[in-house]
């Protein structure tokens, strides 16, 4: 909510508190939070895009995919997070690297 209305360092501070607690149980292990963090990875990318950190949005959108490649191969939320960079890659004028990833989305 706070990044939707603007407050960037909060969202970011938030949502940094909120993945740090998720991280603290059994030292990350658990498998079923991984989604929520690449959630959280996501949001903070939105706030990296917007104050114009493009190779720090990228960065985190991968790590998020990363994590659910690890965790889901093959689910529709994996397929979600890849969605999520292909949209990324469309507002930076990167279609064919769009347009590439969501091929594969379809074809999977």
């Amino acid at each position: 909510a706070q990044r939707m209305l603007g407050e960037a360092a909060a969202a970011s501070a938030a949502l940094s508190s909120a993945d740090a607690a998720l991280l603290s149980v059994r030292n990350g292990r658990v498998v079923s939070i991984v989604w929520l963090r690449s959630q959280i990875l996501a949001d903070q990318a939105r706030i990296a895009e917007a104050a114009g950190d493009q190779a720090r949005a990228e960065q985190l959108l991968r790590q998020g995919i990363v994590l659910l490649e690890n965790a889901y191969p093959g689910t529709t939320a994996l397929l979600n997070a890849r969605g999520r960079l292909a949209a990324y890659y469309i507002r930076q004028g990167r279609a064919a690297e769009a347009k590439a990833l969501y091929r594969d989305i379809v074809h999977a």
